[in-house]
């Protein structure tokens, strides 16, 4: 059985979902119920989910310094990692 962990993470109007620490999907409004349908059917586990708004420094109020998208690794995501070691 094929377990995953999913991020959906928000900064400003924008959103990411990450599968498994993978980017999935981006855009101003990510489609969670069209990506459930994809997996109807299928053998997996929802191991975790986590909804996260990013706030980011005064300097990079949005996502220039990933090139105005998220990046491709969740741990790429330096926001993300700094809001896990605080938790």
């Amino acid at each position: 059985m094929e377990k995953l962990n999913l991020v959906l993470l928000s900064v400003n109007d924008w959103e990411g979902l990450y599968v498994n620490g993978k980017l999935r999907d981006e855009g101003h409004r990510v489609e969670l119920e069209s990506f459930l349908t994809t997996l109807v059917g299928r053998e997996i586990f929802i191991e975790s989910f986590e909804d996260h708004y990013l706030e980011l420094d005064e300097d990079n109020q949005d996502l220039d310094k990933y090139g105005n998208c998220f990046p491709e690794n969740l741990e790429d995501v330096v926001e993300y990692s700094q809001l896990k070691q605080n938790q």
